[in-house]
Formats: structure tokens, sequence, C-alpha cells
């Protein structure tokens, strides 16, 4: 029994011996620790991908309400009276799970709040959408749509807007998988939209081959417009002007035809040009989303450059492997440098975002600006790094990106009156993947709606993502980081080896 004790395991003399301390015992210990330390991480990661139990369910997180949105919604006075009607009896919304989880509890919890925020101005209803016909028939009369479960109406003093659950989150275009919460904007901007008697709207031009960015019409809509879709050739005189009235913003997105030009032989027949002329004359804004694959369109070119110094050299690509990043499936984009005097319209699309923040361009086309007949300002609101060179042939260099060219007229008491046409080289500026929180492109979209419609219109509110945002390297960064990481690093770590080795072997 002495024997036993005397060379049996002692852990306290193990882990004060020679052995312990140089040999090979310090390094299964370690080597349990890391173990013990991946596996925690492990468990951690399984959880946070759920999403709904790795986010903050307090009221400083998710279902806060900035001082900015408290302050806009107070602005909007006696029209700001809004009735919120969940489509599912209260106690069973904790029921209504989509993949196994219940985020219509985060959209209740969002609702509630406001409501305790403003109890004057906004109350809460339920009712079942299965049992009560009377109220659906009512709600579909004024809003044509279908009502399910998942649907929450806001009912305000001029409009009522019917939602759906996963309208109040983002969704990334690669993956199809929620990422973030966006219930703050989108309870001020249906509430805006619902008690505006005359809200403003974004019409996106149709009939040209566009494409219609879903996630680009979402941060219109937070912003309070309307989004509509228009074949302005289609369009009776009356139909035209009733879509055009209260219009701020029309967006042509990736046109593959040119607009109906000016016809000597049909005089009758309509010139696009001169409706979108007309349109713009009203004080009123234009975007334009080209890239190195948009097609020479004659019409569009000729009025973009002739009135308003603005164009693009078709086909002319611009490449920057040492400035540029991988964007999802959108692959290889250029990293923009801002530009622009302080103070003026090109500065201010991009005036909010911090100096490292990063902008990108995929598949982006040089832009060209010209003399204005229209006597308008062009300016450069962002360009290409120096390294940049174009398909077309020339020399790297800087290269305009986006470009926005500001008129002005004078209104009543000679008060200044604004009207912007912005053109963008790529459109996948606009793509879902690039209207993320990772990249300013949403910024630069919020700040020139805000820009093109000064009145009423929502804050801008960031959404509040569920996990971190991955670390974004340029790609002249990620080859220096690269060898530091294969070749340096590993190189250091064999030296200080060596180095441990030859001591111990000494001693």
């Amino acid at each position: 029994m002495e024997n036993n004790k005397k060379t049996g395991f002692s852990l306290k003399k193990a882990l004060s011996s020679r052995r312990f301390r140089y040999g090979s015992l310090s390094v299964v210990f370690t080597a349990v620790f890391v173990a013990l330390i991946i596996g925690l991480n492990l468990v951690i990661s399984a959880f946070d991908v759920t999403h709904i139990f790795s986010i903050d369910l307090t009221d400083e997180e998710f279902y806060s309400i900035s001082s900015e949105s408290v302050e806009y919604l107070e602005s909007l006075g006696s029209d700001f009276q809004v009735t919120v009607h969940f489509c599912c009896a209260q106690d069973k919304l904790e029921t209504l799970t989509t993949s196994g989880y219940n985020y219509i509890r985060m959209v209740h919890e969002t609702v509630l709040a406001f409501a305790e925020k403003f109890p004057d101005n906004i109350s809460v209803e339920y009712f079942d959408v299965t049992t009560d016909p009377k109220y659906v028939d009512k709600i579909k009369h004024y809003t044509q749509t279908t009502l399910n479960a998942n649907n929450i109406i806001v009912e305000g003093k001029y409009h009522t807007r019917v939602l759906n659950y996963d309208s109040f989150y983002m969704i990334a275009e690669s993956t199809g998988e929620l990422y973030a919460y966006n219930g703050e904007a989108r309870m001020v901007s249906a509430i805006t939209q619902c008690s505006i008697k005359e809200a403003y709207s974004v019409v996106f031009t149709t009939g040209h081959g566009e494409s219609f960015p879903t996630q680009l019409a979402a941060i219109f809509d937070d912003a309070g417009f309307e989004v509509v879709t228009a074949d302005l050739m289609t369009l009776t005189d009356e139909e035209l002007e009733r879509t055009l009235e209260n219009a701020r913003i029309m967006v042509i997105c990736d046109p593959q035809y040119d607009l109906v030009g000016y016809d000597a032989n049909d005089p009758n027949t309509k010139d696009e040009t001169d409706i979108i002329n007309d349109f713009l004359n009203d004080n009123k804004s234009l975007m334009v989303f080209v890239d190195a694959g948009t097609p020479e369109l004659p019409n569009l070119q000729e009025y973009l450059g002739d009135m308003w110094g603005v164009g693009y050299d078709a086909h002319g690509k611009l490449t920057d492997p040492t400035h540029s990043v991988m964007n999802g499936s959108n692959g290889y984009q250029l990293i923009c440098q801002y530009a622009g005097e302080d103070g003026g319209a090109a500065d201010l699309l991009h005036d909010t975002l911090t100096a490292d923040a990063k902008t990108v361009f995929g598949n982006a086309v040089r832009l060209t600006s010209s003399s204005s007949a229209l006597g308008a300002v062009v300016e450069v609101s962002c360009k290409t790094y120096p390294t940049a060179t174009p398909a077309t042939g020339g020399a790297a260099g800087e290269y305009p990106l986006i470009e926005i060219s500001t008129g002005r007229t004078y209104g009543e008491n000679n008060a200044l009156l604004y009207k912007y046409v912005m053109l963008c080289g790529s459109t996948d500026f606009v793509s879902n993947d690039s209207l993320t929180s990772a990249y300013g492109n949403r910024e630069i979209i919020e700040a020139a709606a805000r820009m093109m419609a000064t009145e009423r219109v929502s804050p801008d509110i960031d959404y509040k993502t569920f996990t971190d945002t991955a670390l974004t390297l340029e790609s002249g960064t990620a080859e220096t980081l690269s060898i530091i990481i294969i070749v340096v690093a590993p190189a250091i770590v064999l030296v200080l080896g060596i180095g441990v080795f030859i001591k111990r072997r000494h001693m």
C-alpha cells in the first residue's frame, strides 16, 4: 500500500515537475485546453446560426425606437393616427413559426413598442382572418389584397397598407437566409405612407428590358415612397399624368433597348425623352443605372449628354485587380474613392459614410461628361483608384463611377429649386448583395433619395444584423495578408521553435 502511494499519480507533482514544464505533458494539457476552447466555440456557433437564440432581445436592441424616428413621427402632427391589425388572434401569435422559429413574435414586440411610445397615435387590434370574413372583405376592398394569417394591416388616416412578416427582415440574395431585422424602418415607412394624403412615389420605367432590383425598391419603400412601375409609352395621357403627378424620382435601371424618340414620319407618336424632360422640368429627378453590358442607346445617350452633360462609354468596362473585392454571386467588384466638393451634391451622397467604408461597383463601365444645354453642374461623386484601366483602351487612372448633374430654377419668392440626374456606371451597384450593411451602396442610395425629395422622407434607420458582418478585404490587401499568413508567420514560428529547442538542449 505504501509503495502504491509513492508510485501513484499526483496531479500536484505533475504540474510542478520539470517534465510538465518542459516535456510532452505540457503539450497534452495545451492540446486539451485548445480542444475545449474549439468545442465551446462550435457550440456557440451552432446556436448563433439559428439567429433567434443569438440575438439580444432587450429594449436597447431590436425593439428600441431611435430619437430620429420619434422626432419624425411627431412631425406628422394630426395626420398620425394609425391602427395596426394582426390577422391572427393574439394568443395564437406565439404558435406561428417559420422554419421552426417565431419571427412573428419579433414583429409583434416591435409594434407593441411603437404603441407604447405613441399611445395616443397607435392602437393595436387582433382578428382571426379565418373567422371574420366581414373584416377581411372590408380591408380587401381598400387594398385589393387577399389576406392570410401572415399579414399585418396598417390602417392610417388616409391609406391602408398590408404587410407580410417577412418584409420586416433582410434576406441575403445569395443564400436566401434572413440576416438582419428591419422592424423600426418598416414601421416608420408604413406609418408615413398611411398618414400622408398624397404620398410621394418612385417610378421604375419598363418596356426597355429594364431590371427591377427588389432591395432597391425596398430602400425607397422604407424612405416612405410608394414604388410603382410604368411603361411610359403604353399609358394614356390621363394615366401618365396620374402616375407622374406625385412622383419625385424616376428610375431607369439596366435598359437593354432605347427610348422611343421623335418620329418625323409620325408626329403623333410620343417621344419618351420629351416625357422624361417634362417630368424633370417640374423640379423632379432621374436615376439611371448602366454597366459594361449596356448597349449603345442613342436616344437615351443623346438626351443625357446634350441636356445634362453625363454619359457612358458603351462596353468600356473598367478593371482594377488591386482595388476590388469578392461580393457574393457578383464576383469581383471595384472599390471606389469618394469625390466632390464639400457641401456639393456629389459630396452629399456619401458625406455620412466613414472614411474606410467600401462602396462596390460590379461590371462597371466608364462614364463621360460634357457641357450641359441646361447649364447643369456635373460632379463626380465616386471614382476608381488610379490603378483602374478601361477595356476600350487608355492609360490607368481615376475614372468616374457615379456622376450627378444638378439643375437649378427659381420658384416663388426667388426660392432656389433643384432637380438632379444621377448616372451610375454599374447595375450591380443596386443588386441585393451590394445593398447590405457590408458596403456603402445602400447609404448612397438613401442619401440620393433624401436629396431628391426633401419633404416628408423617412429618416435613415439602420437595420440590425443577427450576426457580425465578415471582414471585407481589397484584393491587393488580401494578397499581402496571404503572404504574411502563409510565409512570414510560419517562418517566425519556426525560428522561435528552433531557438527554444536549442536552449532546452543546453539546460
